[in-house]
């Protein structure tokens, strides 16, 4: 449990991506360093301003055509597959995770799932989103 917030969506994705990185860091430290490289470009910088009282969370589905036109900052970067997207089922236990900041929708954490599905030719395919919207926060754009 995560005590500086009770928001159940936001727990449920700051766990998933405790586990993101390999050196010890948080999960709203993930969320944080992701959401910046998405924006700016810069994978060494963060938004380390974000608190959790600026973040509004709600359960969606997209289609998978839907989530690959989201805008990501290096759309290659992510065209790996691995074993685990393979399968269906242990895929589509995680949520895809968006965050809504500087007035568009980011895509944080899902982009092989995305991938491997599309690549598939399964466009319509429905899929659980944590979408998070970031409230009076702005990050540059370089």
């Amino acid at each position: 449990m995560i005590s500086e917030q009770t928001d159940p969506i936001l727990e449920e994705t700051l766990f998933l991506l405790k586990n993101h990185d390999t050196a010890v860091c948080s999960g709203l430290c993930t969320l944080k360093r992701l959401l910046h490289k998405r924006i700016s470009g810069d994978s060494n910088g963060d938004a380390s301003k974000i608190n959790f009282k600026q973040i509004e969370s709600r359960r969606e589905e997209r289609t998978v055509q839907e989530l690959r036109e989201l805008q990501r900052a290096n759309p290659k970067a992510h065209d790996r597959i691995s074993d685990i997207v393979k399968d269906d089922a242990k895929a589509a236990i995680n949520p895809i995770v968006i965050v809504r900041c500087n007035d568009e929708d980011w895509l944080i954490d899902g982009s092989n799932r995305i991938n491997y599905w599309y690549g598939q030719g399964d466009k319509t395919k429905k899929l659980l989103i944590n979408h998070h919207m970031l409230i009076n926060f702005q990050i540059a754009v370089s």
